[in-house]
C-alpha cells in the first residue's frame, strides 16, 4: 500500500523524525469537536460535521 505524504510531500515517519514539541508553548492543547445540527422541522434529521486531517499525525482520518 502506498504511504500518504502530506502538502509538503512527507510521510507519517519523515513527519515525525523532524518533529520537535519544543517549538511550541505548553501546554499544548488539542481537541477534537463534534458540531451537529438538530433542524427545526419535525422530521428534520440531526446533521454531523466532519473534517478529514490535512497533516501528520492522523493525515486523512
Amino acid at each position: 500500500m502506498k504511504e500518504l505524504r502530506n502538502k509538503q510531500g512527507l510521510t507519517e515517519r519523515e513527519f515525525l523524525a523532524g518533529y520537535d514539541p519544543e517549538r511550541f508553548p505548553r501546554p499544548s492543547v488539542i481537541v477534537d469537536v463534534m458540531a451537529l445540527v438538530v433542524p427545526d422541522a419535525p422530521q428534520g434529521r440531526p446533521r454531523v460535521l466532519l473534517i478529514r486531517r490535512g497533516d501528520h499525525p492522523c493525515f486523512g482520518q
